[in-house]
């Protein structure tokens, strides 16, 4: 069973009954974070194709405007953050 088909059968549910449901799925979902199994027992890259950048390797093209835009932009302003 995918996960759309997990979700209709959820919405196909009445209120009460899918509250008890994405509650357990809650809890459970915190329980695995609380005992650092997450990471473990879930693979979020399982079943995921690559993504191809060939069409857009090499197409890099310097542009100052845009340079010129940025250049403050990694810059914390102390004043803001007292």
């Amino acid at each position: 069973m995918n996960a759309a088909e997990v979700i209709k059968e959820i919405d196909a549910l009445d209120d009460a009954e899918r509250d008890k449901v994405l509650t357990h799925l809650l809890e459970s979902t915190d329980q695995l974070h609380k005992e650092g199994e997450s990471s473990k027992k879930v693979d979020s890259t399982k079943g995921l194709e690559p993504i191809d950048f060939s069409d857009i390797l090499g197409t890099w093209v310097d542009d100052p405007a845009f340079d010129e835009a940025m250049k403050d932009f990694g810059k914390i302003d102390e004043e803001l953050w007292k």
